[in-house]
């Protein structure tokens, strides 16, 4: 450290080297999107350094997802720091890194003169100013380990080691009672000599006597093993001249402590004895500083100051990089559009769909970009030559594959992170007669019964109209949420189905047609659903509607869950057909039905009542189902005329005027 003339003598700091470890830009990622949104906050961070040589002592400052916690990790040395992320790239190149290093120099300046007595590690001042590209994962940033620039100091001795001025007892004390301080003490320490005696104590302890003797070292953990010190103690020095004015005129000895491991026990033995002298005058602490009266910007190896780049789409595991990909484009819309919308319950939400044809497919896509992560779709059709142009979860190599479990997995090739299954089931019908197959179809109704009871949206996407009866029977007797979807030639209709609850009783005095009190597919009817495949010709076995009404049907039926779990009553919520009405969900107004009529290019939202003759939800059917369970639903299928007469239809029909009732099919699963 020593050489001919005086600028030899001028002490010289070896800079920290940043490494930003890459959970730290993912811990910042998820900052940004759930908490600051487009605000642009600073947040107090912590970094970590070691002045413990076990790979090499190397003046390395790191930042990792444990930053952003409230308590540092308490097996390193810390710096305690803020990080500046600004909204777009333009805005982080245009910052003036002069007024930063000017706000942080003045917050310094007040770290130095009161409570870095109390909370040394205050000194170890750092800042982050980054950009954060979520949507490419990319991160660019700086790093200022701030430092005053207006005291300079001088090396009036030659360095020495440490074991060359104390022998191995005093030596092995020093290091044994470093390692007793308190974290947030390790980084900067006072050591008292007595004449036969050293004693290591903290800077609040050993502040007010040093001031009359000078028989003291000033400690400090130093993570270099260059010839010069690591930059922590030129704030250190700065903090001296400013508590220490008394000797500040003299010499001071510094203790630059590095750790070595030597058969299992630290030692401090290589550390570096420096006798600095403080250049200084009277009146530089009263001065106001300005941003040129501050370094520490981390320069690159040419010297200069320079951006440095975090990918980590090459480090992160590729299914995170979906997982935080989806959760980006979702939580986006909670920065300005719709700060209250509650992805989790969306989320968390398990949906059936039943038929995984043209709408399956449809219905399944959409619930896949709002980030639903539990989807289970039944059918028990295989994939024909025919489906994969218009149901866009197949391709051509999987003709002749069961539909389900092929669009399942598609689904985790989309998104790994979803829990999708396919399930191969024929749903018992009305108006198909058991037969010889009643063991099938007592596991069957057994299967489907247990899979509507563990999910809590039920999509009914089936291609005939009976096929969609004992679901509708089985989630109205659980209380399920049901929402139901229909093609025809040019039009289709969407609804949710009323949610019976005991626990909110119909109020049938109210006008508001409340949540409880709305029709399900069936209420229109007044006869029971039968077997509408028999005699269809081949236009109507297979599925003739223009090709892009599925996915307007798919999307409506996926925006109208999400719309109903927004609502404080969920499925209980109160319908509404108008559309310039005062919206009581997040998203919007919550009708009971969408019809679409393509050749006019029209929308209406009609809602109806619950038909207290219903052959599907009403109270007759579900209290017969409850009570006889399995033998009510083979009856039931054996005979479209036992649930006629359990409902009273046979009356209803002798009376003399009747409504035409129109049907819509989707024979997706077919055609």
């Amino acid at each position: 450290m020593s050489g001919e003339g005086d600028q030899s003598k001028l002490l010289k700091f070896t800079p920290f080297k940043s490494c930003t470890d890459p959970t730290f830009w993912h811990r910042l990622s998820e900052v940004k999107l759930n908490c600051d949104k487009l605000k642009e906050n600073a947040h107090t961070i912590w970094g970590y350094y070691s002045n413990q040589k076990q790979g090499g002592l190397n003046g390395v400052f790191s930042v990792d997802s444990t930053s952003f916690n409230a308590v540092p990790d308490e097996s390193r040395l810390v710096g305690c720091g803020r990080i500046l992320n600004k909204n777009t790239l333009e805005a982080y190149k245009e910052e003036d890194k002069f007024l930063i290093m000017k706000n942080e120099g003045m917050e310094f300046l007040d770290i130095v003169k009161c409570s870095a007595i109390e909370k040394p590690v205050l000194l170890n001042r750092f800042l982050i100013l980054s950009f954060a590209d979520l949507k490419n994962f990319n991160f660019v940033y700086k790093f200022l380990f701030l430092a005053p620039r207006f005291l300079s100091y001088n090396l009036t001795e030659e360095s020495n080691i440490l074991s060359n001025q104390f022998d191995d007892t005093h030596i092995e004390k020093i290091c044994n009672a470093y390692l007793q301080l308190n974290q947030y003490d390790k980084s900067f320490f006072l050591i008292e000599i007595s004449d036969s005696d050293v004693n290591v104590v903290t800077l609040r302890d050993g502040l007010a006597k040093i001031n009359s003797n000078n028989n003291w070292i000033f400690g400090f953990a130093d993570s270099c093993e260059s010839e010069n010190p690591g930059w922590p103690l030129r704030n250190y020095l700065a903090f001296i001249s400013y508590h220490c004015g008394k000797i500040i005129h003299l010499p001071i000895r510094v203790l630059c402590l590095r750790l070595n491991l030597i058969n299992g026990k630290w030692n401090a033995g290589n550390s570096v004895l420096l006798s600095v002298k403080v250049n200084i005058n009277g009146t530089v602490w009263q001065r106001q500083a300005t941003g040129e009266d501050w370094v520490g910007w981390e320069r690159g190896e040419n010297g200069s100051v320079t951006s440095k780049t975090a990918n980590l789409q090459s480090v992160l595991d590729p299914i995170k990089l979906v997982e935080s990909s989806v959760d980006l484009n979702l939580k986006l819309m909670k920065w300005q559009i719709a700060p209250d919308l509650n992805l989790e319950i969306v989320k968390d939400t398990k949906c059936l769909l039943l038929g995984a044809g043209t709408l399956g497919c449809s219905v399944a896509r959409n619930l896949l970009s709002w980030g639903v992560q539990h989807i289970t779709l039944v059918d028990y059709g295989n994939v024909s030559y025919s489906n994969p142009v218009r149901q866009s979860l197949f391709k051509f190599r999987d003709i002749g594959k069961s539909k389900a479990e092929t669009a399942a997995a598609a689904l985790r090739e989309i998104n790994p992170n979803v829990h999708s299954r396919g399930i191969k089931l024929r749903i018992p019908m009305p108006g198909h007669p058991v037969g010889p197959f009643k063991e099938e179809i007592k596991k069957a109704i057994e299967m489907l019964e247990g899979l509507i009871e563990d999910h809590s949206a039920i999509f009914l996407l089936l291609d005939s109209r009976e096929s969609r009866w004992l679901p509708t029977m089985i989630a109205a007797a659980k209380e399920k949420l049901v929402l139901n979807a229909a093609l025809g030639f040019d039009s289709f209709l969407v609804m949710r189905h009323g949610v019976r609850s005991e626990k909110f009783p119909e109020n049938k005095d109210s006008k508001i047609l409340t949540g409880s009190r709305l029709g399900c597919y069936f209420c229109n009817d007044v006869t029971a659903p039968g077997d509408s495949s028999k005699s269809r010709t081949l236009d109507q076995q297979c599925t003739v509607t223009r090709p892009g009404m599925s996915s307007i049907a798919g999307g409506l039926a996926v925006e109208l869950l999400v719309s109903i779990l927004q609502h404080p009553l969920q499925g209980l919520a109160p319908a509404e057909s108008d559309p310039d009405a005062i919206a009581k969900s997040l998203l919007g107004i919550l009708p009971h039905s969408i019809r679409g009529f393509m050749s006019h290019y029209q929308v209406v939202l009609p809602a109806t009542e619950a038909f207290q003759c219903c052959v599907a939800c009403s109270s007759k059917v579900t209290n017969e189902y409850k009570n006889q369970g399995l033998n009510f639903i083979l009856k039931a299928i054996d005979s479209k005329e036992y649930l006629e007469e359990l409902c009273d239809l046979q009356k209803l029909l002798e009376e003399p005027v009747m409504s035409e009732v129109v049907e819509y099919s989707d024979s997706g699963s077919e055609g």
